[in-house]
Formats: C-alpha cells, structure tokens, sequence
C-alpha cells in the first residue's frame, strides 16, 4: 500500500483511495464520497464493524 500512495504520488496526484479487495459491497457512491471527503480532509478511512478498515 506504500508503494502504491507513492507512487501515486509521484504521478502527482492529488486525492488516492486504496481499497481493499475483499470488499463487494463496495459501490461508486462510497468511493465518490471518499474523493469528496478528500477534498476537506488530509485522510479518510472507511471503518469496518470488526475494528478494522475497507479503504484507505
């Protein structure tokens, strides 16, 4: 994951969402409002109900 923020990064862009792949219940309107929240904040994480994470 890492890598893949730098060298996003390094492409110069400017808002990267990592998602993980075991997540179906994913949708455009979840990834959009994650973009978006970019926008007003530096990180954004979708919290899952176990404790952990489905983006990043």
């Amino acid at each position: 994951m890492k890598l893949a923020f730098e060298d996003s990064f390094k492409l110069e862009f400017s808002r990267v969402v990592i998602i993980g792949i075991d997540c179906p219940d994913l949708n455009i309107e979840i990834i959009m409002n994650a973009f978006e929240s970019l926008d007003k904040n530096d990180l954004v994480l979708g919290e899952t109900s176990d404790g952990g994470y489905y983006l990043i």
